[in-house]
């Protein structure tokens, strides 16, 4: 393993000095290889030099959508929708359907519908119409969700024939569509399209699934300004009728707080009367995270500031869950990058704790070039002996982002062959400066 590590550092190095003529010995050694790991991290070098073009590549790639390794069908995948997306290449796509129609890996599959994403987002308005027959003829509820969010990806605001698609998706039977639907829907109701407006009012008042309702009230918090009144009054209403289910409840909250962020201040006034003790911790929570957007830090008046902030910390304690953690922290990191030292060394203990989401927070405050924070996260990182252990990679990847911003991150001697495959992404992104 060790030795296989060490050839992945070099392949990366290759990547980092981005010379058409590594080329050529990536395919070599991605092709005499008999090592799955190594063909993976093949496909992932190729994939970053796919960003810059080099439509040479493209039968390799297509050649390894049949690789043995579930993990180098993703990496070629993820490399072709680069490609595809400027080329328009037909048979290229025809690949992809065919390679999405065999798959049987879940994660693969999505690489493959983020790929025909890509290509149809770039304006290959060919690819839309086989997307909406994979979509109705597919029996395949994976296939059919890539297909879905391709077609996501691919809408425009002046699409009407494919808004009509999404209102019919969001009745859809199958999981997860109704839900793409919606935030799809939301787009359109963005620019100001009534009929997707209208389509996620029916479905907020009607349906009989909460998350789905929620997923409308989120969606329509990106409505267009002129839409706003009408919205309003709806979702602030769902939003206080305690006898409503827990999703669509957040769901208004966080509709209501991207409202407020679009100039409606006044929506702010309202979120913030359920930072009440007398509310449940669940709403506190998370209309304080409604109220930690760039927006709501620039109106709140300040002893507005302090209830959120002091709401987020006792929820921030009493919180077990990977995701909320991680959606607490990143609340946590605005207020601390808007200059709340005490949320700061909050942050600072929560990383030592391996708080989720500690390290991605505390970045936002690194890259002001805060000292403090940088010597944190890599005494953090330095004290695991893990090579891919999960708060060692948060660590890296804040460093990564901070160093990429400008911020100068120094890395000590030898910490570069040692470190996770993640790591070493973020070195080829910013982090140059060993010492």
């Amino acid at each position: 393993m060790a030795a296989m590590e060490k050839r992945r550092g070099s392949l990366v190095k290759l990547v980092r000095l981005w010379q058409k003529d590594v080329i050529p010995e990536i395919l070599r050694f991605l092709r005499d290889t008999r090592h799955s790991y190594e063909r993976w991290r093949c496909a992932e070098a190729l994939g970053l030099i796919a960003v810059e073009g080099h439509d040479e590549l493209i039968p390799a790639l297509v050649h390894y959508l049949t690789d043995s390794q579930p993990q180098v069908r993703e990496k070629c995948a993820e490399a072709l929708g680069t490609i595809a997306s400027r080329s328009g290449d037909q048979e290229l796509i025809q690949s992809l359907f065919s390679a999405l129609r065999n798959e049987k890996h879940e994660y693969v599959k999505t690489a493959y519908g983020e790929a025909l994403g890509i290509i149809g987002a770039a304006g290959q308005k060919h690819l839309v119409q086989r997307l909406k027959g994979c979509l109705l003829t597919t029996k395949d509820w994976d296939a059919r969700r890539c297909c879905a969010n391709a077609l996501s990806a691919s809408a425009t605001a002046g699409d009407e024939e494919l808004i009509s698609v999404f209102v019919e998706m969001l009745s859809d039977k199958q999981a997860w569509l109704p839900g793409i639907a919606a935030r799809t829907l939301g787009g359109f109701a963005a620019v100001g399209n009534e009929e997707a407006v209208d389509a996620l009012l029916r479905c907020l008042r009607s349906d009989d699934d909460s998350r789905l309702r929620g997923e409308c009230a989120k969606a329509l918090g990106d409505i267009a300004p002129a839409g706003q009144p009408v919205v309003i009054p709806v979702l602030i209403g769902y939003l206080r009728n305690r006898k409503e289910d827990f999703f669509l409840r957040e769901g208004c909250a966080e509709g209501l707080g991207r409202i407020g962020g679009s100039g409606r201040k006044e929506v702010f006034a309202t979120l913030a009367r359920f930072l009440s003790t007398k509310e449940r911790k669940y709403m506190r929570r998370v209309c304080a995270l409604a109220l930690s957007t760039p927006a709501a830090l620039a109106s709140l008046d300040a002893w507005v500031q302090e209830k959120v902030i002091a709401t987020l910390k006792y929820c921030s304690g009493r919180e077990s869950l990977d995701s909320m953690q991680t959606e607490n922290s990143e609340a946590l990191g605005a207020w601390a990058a808007a200059g709340h030292d005490d949320v700061m060394s909050l942050l600072l203990h929560f990383l030592s704790s391996r708080y989720r989401g500690a390290a991605g927070a505390l970045a936002r405050v690194g890259l002001a070039g805060h000292t403090e924070v940088i010597n944190a996260l890599l005494v953090t990182m330095q004290g695991i002996t893990g090579i891919n252990d999960r708060l060692r990679t948060e660590c890296a990847e804040a460093l990564g982002t901070i160093s990429a911003a400008g911020a100068r991150v120094f890395l000590p001697t030898g910490e570069e062959p040692q470190v996770s495959v993640r790591w070493a992404n973020d070195l080829a992104a910013g982090v140059n400066d060993i010492a």
